[in-house]
């Protein structure tokens, strides 16, 4: 993952806004045709935590988690946490300078205003743990090579089928899909839910629940973070919003 997209540790001080394009956490939309029992994540790598409410982060340091930012909707210092199986205190939230809260109304009416707040927002924050956690963190890719590279996803939102987008919530259960990625522009990773021969085998896209999941990308045989799953790409009018459909494209951060 490249130091533009997340705050590295040595830049520390030591790092429900739902709306259809923009939900706090999205499980994984899936292909049509291929049958939703093969998605289930059998394992997962043990960074992945399960944020307090709905969404994801990933344990990058001993004591750092990374996520969305928007997926932060209360104060979680003094509130505790399990990573790898164990119960860690928070210690402090720390958002990127450059996030910003929605402001009222704009996910209302035609998408240019909402989609423009979102390409120009940064969305990620890091929690600290009070204690170093046991589990393995996941490395952050670092390089500028992320165009065409093939990632993996995994999450426990809401789940369907590209035909018809998305329709219901996981009911907790750990997804996982792959897709590439299409553009690298400036914080941004773009990837496209595709259909048929261009699809990979386990094709998907986020849906709501997924947020500040990771997406993981595998360099020499090493898996590492590439993004984490921020919002929906989207242009009409909000009020038509169907996620999960094929040929929508979904931007990690």
């Amino acid at each position: 993952m490249r130091t533009r997209k997340l705050m590295t540790i040595c830049a520390l001080p030591l790092l429900v806004f739902a709306a259809a394009l923009h939900s706090p956490a999205n499980s994984i939309i899936l292909r049509h045709d291929v049958k939703s029992d093969d998605y289930v994540a059998k394992s997962w790598p043990e960074a992945i935590i399960d944020m307090p409410g709905e969404g994801h982060g990933v344990l990058i340091a001993p004591e750092w988690i990374v996520t969305a930012a928007h997926v932060i909707f209360a104060d979680y210092r003094g509130h505790t946490i399990m990573v790898g199986g164990a119960e860690h205190e928070i210690e402090a939230v720390v958002f990127h300078p450059g996030y910003s809260r929605p402001p009222s109304g704009i996910f209302t009416g035609d998408s240019e205003r909402s989609q423009a707040f979102l390409r120009g927002n940064h969305d990620v924050a890091l929690i600290k743990l009070k204690s170093p956690a046991k589990a393995a963190p996941l490395p952050i890719y670092r390089g500028a090579g992320e165009t065409g590279q093939h990632v993996k996803f995994f999450g426990r939102g809401s789940t369907g089928v590209g035909l018809s987008g998305q329709i219901a919530r996981s009911g907790g259960t750990m997804r996982r899909a792959e897709n590439t990625i299409e553009q690298a522009d400036r914080q941004w990773l773009y990837y496209d839910f595709d259909a048929g021969g261009q699809a990979l085998p386990f094709e998907g896209i986020q849906g709501d629940g997924d947020s500040g999941g990771p997406a993981i990308m595998s360099i020499d045989g090493e898996s590492m973070l590439a993004g984490l799953v921020s919002w929906d790409v989207y242009d009409g009018d909000i009020a038509d919003f169907q996620g999960g459909l094929y040929g929508m494209s979904g931007a990690l951060i």
